[in-house]
C-alpha cells in the first residue's frame, strides 16, 4: 500500500458483498476478496446510525485520504461533505468514485461497471456487428475507475508534499467517473459511431504485419473444461431430486463432455447414465466397511488434512473419531486441481522427484479406522467393489514423516485423467495444497 495503512469500512454482519462473490474457499470466503482485501484492515461500521458516522469522522480526522463510492449526495446528506470533514482535517484528500460524476443529468443514477462500459463506448468495440455486444471476461470499468482514482490521489499527495502550484478542484476533492474512463480505451473505434449508422464497430485487425507467433501460442494454449452449473444435464438432475452440489461434483469430470451437458439424464448413453446415477446415490448410501483394507492409515493432502485446523475436515468425517495427524510426504505423485472445484486430486507418475505434502491420519482403534476409511472411500469416489472403475483409485504408499520418525504405510486416493486434459487442471509444483 505504498507505505500507508489502509482501513476498509464495511457494513456490520455480512461485510462487503465481494466476500461471497465468485469462487469460494473451504471456509466460504471469496478468493477474489482475499486478493483485493490483502494488506488492508477491515472495520465494521453502521454508517446509517449517528454513532457509526461519528466514529468514522473521528478516524477521518487523522487520515490522509478518504475514498468513497456512495451515490452522489450521500455524504452531504449525512453531514459529512468534504468541506465539513476538512474542518477537522484541513489537508484531507477526498477521492469520489461514482458512475457518472458528482454533478450533471445522470449523476443520481446508480453506476455499475457493466453499464458504464456500454455508455462509455467500450462495449461498442467488442463483439460481432449485428449481434449483441460481448462483455470482456475482466472488469475494465471497475479497474480503470480504481486506477484513475489512485492517480488522482497520488497527484494530490505530490502537490501536498512539494507545494506545486497547479489548478485542481477546490480543496483537493476529485471524482473518477466510470463511464468517462472507458472512452480513452474505445476512442480509436468509437469515434466513428455517428458515421456508421450507429452500429457496433466490433473488433478489427491492424494492417501491421503478423509477428508469426500465433501458431506457437495456439500450440501452448491450455485446453478448457466445460462449465457445468445451469446446464441442461445439471438442471435435469436437480429436477429429479438430486442435491445440486452433489450433481455439480459428479459432473465435474473429464469424462463428461460438452455435448453430454446439453442432454437430459435420460438422453445420455446407458453406461454414462448408470455411472452418474450410481455416484449420486453413493452420496446418500451407508458406506460399506471393508473387511481388509490394505492399511489402517490414510495419507490426506486436501480437504481431509487436519494439521492446520479441524475446519480442514470438510466432510466432518474425523471430528468425533479421535484421529491424529502426522505431517508427511509421498513420492511418485503430482498434485492437481480441477479449476471448477475447490479441492485437489493426486495423479500417479512413478517419478521419485514428484512429491505431495500432506498428513497421515491415524485412528485410536482398528474399528474406528475401518469405519472412517469407509467414509473416506465414499467422499473420494472410490469403490472397493470396483477398484478399477472410473477415475478414482486407491493405492498403498510409503509416507515419509516430515519430522524424524519411521516410514508409515498409508492409503492414498488418486485419479486417472486423460493425458490431454491434465493440461486443463491446475498444478501445484511444490506439492503442498496449503501453500497454494
Amino acid at each position: 500500500m505504498l507505505g500507508h495503512s489502509v482501513a476498509k469500512v464495511e457494513p456490520p454482519g455480512v461485510g462487503d458483498a465481494i466476500r461471497k462473490w465468485r469462487k469460494l474457499d473451504s471456509n466460504g470466503t471469496s478468493l477474489w476478496w482475499q486478493s483485493i482485501a490483502r494488506n488492508k484492515r477491515s472495520l465494521a461500521l453502521d454508517l446509517r446510525s449517528t454513532a457509526g458516522r461519528q466514529l468514522l469522522q473521528r478516524l477521518i480526522s487523522k487520515a490522509d485520504v478518504l475514498v468513497e463510492n456512495f451515490k452522489p449526495g450521500t455524504l452531504e446528506r449525512w453531514g459529512m461533505a468534504p468541506a465539513v470533514l476538512r474542518e477537522a482535517n484541513p489537508k484531507l484528500i477526498v477521492a469520489r468514485v461514482s458512475g457518472y460524476g458528482q454533478s450533471g443529468p445522470k449523476s443520481q443514477e446508480p453506476g455499475f461497471a457493466s453499464v458504464c462500459e456500454g455508455v462509455g463506448g467500450f462495449r461498442f468495440v467488442n463483439g460481432v456487428p449485428g449481434q449483441p455486444p460481448v462483455r470482456p471476461n475482466l472488469s475494465m470499468g471497475d479497474t480503470l475507475a480504481g486506477m484513475n482514482a489512485v492517480l488522482g490521489i497520488l497527484l494530490a499527495l505530490v502537490k501536498e508534499s512539494r507545494a506545486l502550484s497547479y489548478v485542481t478542484r477546490p480543496n483537493e476533492s476529485f471524482c473518477a467517473a466510470f463511464y468517462r474512463l472507458q472512452w480513452p480505451m474505445a476512442v480509436t473505434r468509437a469515434t466513428g459511431y455517428e458515421y456508421r449508422d450507429r452500429t457496433m464497430a466490433g473488433p478489427s485487425l491492424s494492417k501491421a504485419p503478423s509477428c508469426g507467433c500465433l501458431p506457437a501460442l495456439n500450440a501452448l494454449r491450455r485446453p478448457s473444461l466445460p462449465s457445468v452449473s445451469e446446464t441442461t444435464l445439471h438442471t435435469s438432475l436437480a429436477k429429479l431430486g438430486y442435491d445440486e452440489e452433489d450433481a455439480l461434483e459428479v459432473l465435474c469430470s473429464p469424462l463428461i463432455k460438452t455435448e453430454h451437458l446439453k442432454l437430459r439424464l435420460d438422453e445420455l448413453p446407458a453406461a454414462l447414465k448408470e455411472d452418474l446415477v450410481n455416484r449420486l446415490v453413493a452420496f446418500d448410501e451407508e458406506p460399506e466397511v471393508e473387511a481388509a483394507p490394505e492399511a489402517l492409515k490414510v495419507f490426506a493432502y486436501g480437504t481431509l488434512r487436519g494439521d492446520f485446523s479441524l475446519q480442514g475436515d470438510k466432510w466432518g468425517i474425523l471430528a468425533l473419531s479421535g484421529a491424529s495427524w502426522e505431517p508427511a510426504f509421498v513420492q511418485g505423485y503430482r498434485l492437481r486441481q480441477d479449476p471448477r472445484l475447490t479441492y485437489p486430486f493426486a495423479v500417479h507418475t512413478g517419478v521419485a522427484a514428484d512429491i505431495i505434502v500432506g498428513t497421515v491420519i491415524s485412528w485410536p482403534s482398528e474399528q474406528v479406522a475401518r469405519k472412517d476409511i469407509a467414509n473416506c472411500n465414499q467422499v473420494e469416489g472410490y469403490r472397493p467393489s470396483q477398484p478399477q472403475a472410473g477415475l478414482y483409485r486407491r493405492s498403498l504408499v510409503e509416507a515419509m514423516p516430515i519430522k524424524p520418525g519411521p516410514v508409515m504405510k498409508a492409503l492414498i486416493y488418486h485419479q486417472v485423467w486423460p493425458e490431454d486434459l491434465l493440461k486443463a487442471a491446475w498444478e501445484f509444483p511444490n506439492g503442498d495444497w496449503l501453500a497454494r
